[in-house]
Order: structure tokens, then C-alpha cells, then sequence
């Protein structure tokens, strides 16, 4: 009778083997598998691009860049796995198991070769231009949209409920490698991307430039930047109710329950009455102000939506607009003609 392996040797070795993987997969074995990798798809890319096959048809640029950085990162495992496998212990595990091993990294394209990511723009810079420069300034888009956009008849309580709406389905942190910092005075620094103002722009005066940093992070290994939101998407009274069971139940009287009212009675966690003077922190403070009445900060800024249904007409999933004879047919000529000699 063939002598039985103890129970859970299997599992010990692909342990074993996983580490190895993990160890082995690192310095100049890993840059020596990815750059093979990198130098033979490199040169299928030209000749793909030289003769239209495949076509990717149905990709935009990103995305073509998306799917050939997934090709490059499947090559470059493939070829780290192969070296590690010549080794003396890695000859001995199976390539499924290293390569368990190497997923321990987590690592990026930009992690591994962040010039290169940056060309097949995936890097996590600011998007630029397709011809190479800087894009323009958010404020002189804006400035050629509201010449072109018609003020409508509304009164500032459209401008109030949309403020409303956009703290309702947005809230996106900064970077915190941008915290407290002044990106007018120290624009290179990391995540800060302010807004120059021009000279001829009535804001100039006051605000000749704009203080501007990136949102948080949130991608998680392949692809482009990617930021969170901290709030839901859905139209749901998040400033009212807030953002968590936590808060919501804290201004509502139960789980069904009415919003609570400034002023009310309620009962405490240990069921005695509470008045308006033994408010807890948090409550809503009206009439005298708006604090703890809405999940806003002190500080917030109440933006516009005018031209808000102009953009919904060339934003949504009936059409495809990728040139500006697209753009023409959805909105004014005369505005698509400013906004091409503003790009270009």
C-alpha cells in the first residue's frame, strides 16, 4: 500500500510556494520579466497600429490603452513567473501558486513604470489635450458657455434647490496630500491643479486664481484616476436625513418616524424630556441658524445649475458625441465655434 500524505501537506506547500512566489517576484526579477514583456508587445502594438488590426472599432483611445496595459501586465506576470520558475525553488511550485505570490504586491502600471502610464494615459495626472498641451481653464469654459446660455426666468430659489441636489448626490473629498495647502502659491505640488483666472475676466480683480485641489483617490490598481463619493448617487435628502443609519436616526423620531422640528420635545436615550435649551450638539439650531438643520458645513459653497438641462441634452445615453460636428447637433453653432477656438 502507497503510504497516505498527511493531512493538509498540500496546502502547507502551496503556502510555501505562495511566499516564494511573493519573494522571488521582486527587485530586478520583476523588471527584468516586465521589460522583456513591455519590448515584445511594444513592437505588436506598431505593427497593429501600422495595419488597423485589430481595429478596436468599438474602444475609445482610453480604453484601447485600458485593454493593452491589461495585455502588457499579463505578459509581464507570465515572464516574471517564467524566470522565477528557473530557479531552484521556484522550479519546484506550481506557476498558479507563484503567481498567487506575486498578486501579493498589488502593484500598478504607474508603480512599476510611471512614464510609460503616464504616455498610455493612465497615469494620474490632469487629463491634457489629444494634441499634447494643457487643456483649458474650467473658468474660461465657463465663461464661454454663460455668453452663449440664455439667464433663465427662474428665481434664486432654483439656484438654492440646485445646491440643494448637488450636495444630495456629490460629496468628494480632497487629497489629503493637498491638505492646508495653498495650490496658488505652490502649484507643483503634489495633487494641486489651481485655476488661473485670466486677466480679462471680471473675477480677476478679487480672485486671480482659484485654489484648487484633486479629489481623494479611490481607483484601485488598473486604470485611470478614479475619485468616491461619500454620499449616495440617489436623489434621497442626504443634506436632511444624512448620509448614514447613524445621522438619520438622530433627526428622525424613529425608524418611520417624522423628521424631528427645532424646538420639539424628545426623549433621550434614558426616556427623560429634553428641551430647546438642553439641546444636544448636532441638533438643529433654527431659528436662529441653520446648524445641525442640514448635513452642510459652515463653510459650503452654493453653487449654479444654470445651463443644467442644456447640458443634460448632450450627456446622456441616446448619443455619442465625440467630435464637434456631434456637439453641433446638440447644441448652438456659434457656442461650439467659441469653445473650438478655445481648445485649440
Amino acid at each position: 500500500m502507497s503510504q497516505r500524505k498527511p493531512r493538509g501537506a498540500h496546502a502547507d506547500r502551496e503556502g510555501e510556494c505562495i511566499e516564494v512566489g511573493f519573494a522571488r517576484t521582486a527587485g530586478s526579477m520583476l523588471h527584468q520579466g516586465y521589460e522583456a514583456a513591455k519590448e515584445t508587445l511594444l513592437a505588436r502594438w506598431a505593427d497593429e497600429d501600422l495595419n488597423g488590426k485589430p481595429k478596436y472599432s468599438n474602444f475609445s483611445p482610453l480604453l484601447k490603452n485600458v485593454t493593452r496595459t491589461g495585455q502588457l501586465l499579463e505578459a509581464a506576470s507570465q515572464a516574471i513567473i517564467g524566470l522565477v520558475r528557473k530557479t531552484r525553488v521556484g522550479k519546484r511550485c506550481a506557476e498558479d501558486w507563484l503567481l498567487k505570490g506575486l498578486e501579493k504586491h498589488v502593484l500598478p502600471l504607474i508603480n512599476v513604470d510611471k512614464q510609460f502610464a503616464e504616455e498610455m494615459g493612465l497615469g494620474f495626472s490632469s487629463r491634457g489635450s489629444v494634441k499634447g498641451g494643457k487643456l483649458p481653464s474650467a473658468r474660461s469654459v465657463a465663461e464661454v458657455l454663460r455668453k452663449h446660455l440664455k439667464r433663465p426666468a427662474v428665481t434664486g430659489l432654483f439656484g438654492e434647490w440646485g445646491h440643494f441636489m448637488q450636495r444630495d448626490v456629490f460629496s468628494i473629498p480632497e487629497s489629503p496630500l493637498a491638505e492646508d495647502v495653498d495650490c496658488c502659491k505652490t502649484p507643483e505640488a503634489q495633487d494641486c491643479d489651481p485655476i488661473q483666472v485670466a486677466e480679462d475676466d471680471p473675477l480677476h480683480a478679487t480672485l486671480p486664481c482659484i485654489n484648487y485641489r484633486r479629489s481623494a483617490r479611490a481607483q484601485a490598481i488598473l486604470g485611470h484616476r478614479e475619485s468616491l463619493s461619500l454620499v449616495s448617487t440617489y436623489l434621497d435628502a442626504t443634506p436632511v436625513y444624512g448620509s448614514t443609519d447613524k445621522i438619520a436616526f438622530q433627526r428622525k423620531t424613529g425608524y418611520f418616524g417624522y423628521l424631528k422640528a427645532p424646538g420639539d420635545e424628545d426623549d433621550d436615550e434614558e426616556g427623560e424630556k429634553k428641551t430647546k435649551k438642553e439641546k444636544k450638539v448636532g441638533d438643529c439650531a433654527a431659528p436662529e441658524s441653520f446648524a445641525g438643520c442640514f448635513h452642510l458645513e459652515e463653510d459650503d459653497d452654493w453653487v449654479s445649475v444654470a445651463g443644467y438641462l442644456v447640458w443634460r441634452r448632450f450627456c446622456d445615453d441616446k448619443h455619442a458625441y465625440n467630435t464637434w460636428e456631434d456637439l453641433e447637433r446638440g447644441l448652438d453653432k456659434e457656442l461650439v465655434k467659441d469653445l473650438k477656438e478655445l481648445y485649440q
